[in-house]
């Protein structure tokens, strides 16, 4: 089911929208007035969190209007008998739930800045993203945040994203936080496309096989283009790895094997040339 009010430019993106994952668990909501889940669950490392979702639509509606919904977020820890509340709000439409091996939830709810929720720690911590090329220099900076992430994936004390930064643009980047703090280390932009023939659709993290991190290296590959015609650095699906101390990106076929002696399994996803 694709999610209609997230009022995406294409219908790449708005498959894209629906592509949040953890490394070990991620759900996105994604409501309709006909089928409303009451509750979805993930567990990982013995933590557990969970949207509740109540309909308010109003009997007679009509089924063109946006659904709208009593939301609340839950998380519930591995000695922790009762669940805490994390997150409560009556709006249309869903939301993305992302959470990590050590249980910091990630909300991402509709065009609202991203919230980190982490354990030990009552006050939520929003998260704004770094600018942009574009954004950097805009006059209208701060208020066009980039707030809404789409795809990403929680790689331990890192979140990896995708983000389509203006009408001609795709921004991937990396967020690193301190779960004992509870708070944000370091943001980096590891690709701004800006233009240039590039298209967004191109750049954007592909679907299959999902990211992964080894060490301080995430490998991930880009959606390419299925079009021949189009030429461009990343008209060709391949496998990239970033590096999270430089920020240097690099094919993982240019990277040294002495790297990755030992993790042959999880990479043979990434030299696949299938899609």
């Amino acid at each position: 089911m694709e999610p209609k009010a997230l009022g995406l430019r294409s219908r790449r993106f708005m498959k894209a929208s629906m592509y949040c994952h953890v490394i070990a668990v991620t759900t996105l909501l994604a409501l309709s007035a006909h089928a409303a889940p009451k509750r979805q669950q993930q567990e990982v490392n013995g933590w557990k969190s969970w949207v509740n979702a109540e309909s308010l639509d109003r009997p007679g509606q009509p089924v063109t209007a946006a659904p709208f919904f009593h939301l609340k977020v839950f998380r519930q820890g591995p000695t922790e008998k009762q669940p805490q509340l994390l997150f409560e709000k009556a709006r249309h439409g869903g939301l993305s739930l992302s959470m990590n091996d050590a249980g910091v939830v990630l909300i991402f709810d509709g065009g609202e800045p991203s919230t980190l929720f982490f354990p030990g720690h009552a006050e939520p911590v929003p998260l704004m993203l770094a600018p942009n090329k574009r954004l950097a220099t805009s006059k209208n900076w701060p208020w066009g945040l980039m707030s809404n992430m789409s795809p990403l994936s929680f790689l331990g004390d890192t979140i990896f994203y995708g983000k389509l930064s203006d009408g001609n643009g795709f921004t991937l980047g990396t967020v690193t936080i301190d779960a004992e703090k509870a708070a944000i280390v370091q943001q980096r932009i590891i690709v701004d496309e800006q233009g240039r023939g590039v298209k967004p659709h191109e750049v954007q993290i592909a679907y299959q096989p999902r990211p992964i991190r080894i060490g301080s290296r995430i490998i991930w590959k880009n959606e390419g283009s299925a079009n021949t015609d189009e030429s461009s650095a990343w008209s060709e699906s391949r496998a990239r790895v970033a590096d999270l101390t430089t920020g240097a990106v690099e094919f993982l076929t240019a990277t040294p094997e002495k790297w990755w002696a030992g993790h042959e399994a999880e990479l043979a996803p990434f030299l696949s040339r299938t899609r």
